[in-house]
């Protein structure tokens, strides 16, 4: 939902007259990004690990490479992100990743909406790039313990409301039992599946 750089709307407002909705968008073609670009100087990842492993991806299963937008796609998805800036956060608990050299979004927006979101949170990855779950193991494993620990905790929040309509007394029962001492699993049990595949690309 984050806005691109502001010079994408300039150029989606003057391709419509100009029947060039359908082109790619400036700087972009049908080829992926990953063939394109070298290493050195790429907006994906700091890791050379995971980006030599996306470019093996892309280019043995050539059906899961991803091309560049069309200028009409670029209009539609700047007038979504325009109408999504000016509703309310979801009243649900988030977690934002977001890389301190993040170049393919506009970073200002992002944090504007986290800080207006009551129940999330902003995590910032210091030198990471855009691709937060293609970065280095120590990125990775962060993010998925996190990601996993808000995924359990809703889970186990909503387990205990369906519980307590359907048998007065569960949600406190539950409660007394975690001050009592029971533990719920860490982020890192819990996503022990999710790095396990991520550990080795």
């Amino acid at each position: 939902m984050w806005t691109v750089r502001p010079v994408a709307s300039v150029v989606s407002a003057l391709a419509g007259p100009l029947g060039l909705m359908a082109r790619y968008a400036p700087s972009t073609s049908a080829e992926t990004y990953l063939l394109q670009a070298p290493f050195a100087g790429n907006v994906l990842t700091t890791d050379r690990e995971m980006w030599d492993y996306m470019r093996r991806q892309v280019a043995e299963v050539p059906d899961l490479a991803l091309g560049g937008p069309s200028i009409g796609w670029l209009k539609a998805a700047l007038r979504e992100c325009a109408a999504l800036a000016v509703m309310p956060a979801p009243k649900v608990p988030a977690i934002c990743a977001l890389g301190t050299v993040e170049k393919v979004v506009d970073v200002p927006p992002v944090h504007l909406r986290m800080a207006g979101w009551a129940n999330g949170q902003l995590d910032l990855y210091p030198g990471a790039e855009h691709e937060i779950m293609m970065e280095g193991p120590a990125v990775r494993q962060r993010f998925f313990d996190r990601a996993a620990a808000l995924f359990e905790a809703m889970e186990t929040a909503r387990c205990e409301a369906m519980g307590a309509r359907a048998m007065p007394g569960t949600a406190a029962t539950a409660s007394s039992r975690r001050a009592n001492g029971s533990r719920k699993p860490s982020g890192e049990e819990a996503s022990h599946a999710s790095q396990t595949v991520w550990k080795r690309p």
